[in-house]
């Protein structure tokens, strides 16, 4: 499935569970900065309705930034 935005590149939208892998790694590989630099690294390539929400749980758990 694809979404189509004007201006923007086709993103995959992803379902279940490889969202949980998608933004972790991405967390990881934007140096645990937080929620906006993770949601930019994804969204340059995905799309789901609850991204917002979900890499905004995500990073507030991560055990790494707490410290």
């Amino acid at each position: 499935m694809w979404k189509h935005a004007r201006d923007a590149p086709k993103r995959v939208i992803f379902s279940g569970n490889s969202r949980h892998d998608l933004i972790t790694k991405a967390h990881n590989e934007s140096g645990h900065r937080g929620r906006d630099p993770t949601l930019k690294k994804l969204s340059d390539f995905y799309y789901w309705p609850s991204m917002w929400r979900e890499v905004g749980t995500h990073c507030r758990a991560c055990v790494e930034c707490q410290m």
